[in-house]
């Protein structure tokens, strides 16, 4: 039980977030359109794997320091580091 680390929303660029609903699943939502996708967390690594086959499921290394997420590109991704700050909406 509980919730994860990563529960809430993240801001990730000016029109992205990533919501987590602290137990599995969760919404990456831009303007237009929003993706939903279950997610699994193993010690440092997140899996993410979306309901959508057009979005590439992606797994990150990631740390959680204060109101800053980190996520470095893993399998499936372009690769390089994302900060995203959690976000005071609800």
């Amino acid at each position: 039980g509980g919730t994860d680390a990563l529960a809430g929303t993240w801001e990730f660029d000016g029109t992205t977030t990533y919501s987590f609903d602290g137990s599995g699943s969760g919404t990456m939502e831009l303007p237009s359109i929003s993706y939903d996708f279950t997610y699994t967390i193993d010690g440092n690594k997140l899996m993410i794997d979306y309901a959508n086959e057009s979005v590439r499921d992606s797994e990150y290394e990631f740390t959680v320091d204060g109101n800053t997420l980190t996520l470095v590109g893993d399998e499936g991704t372009v690769g390089g580091t994302y900060e995203l700050k959690r976000s005071s909406k609800k």
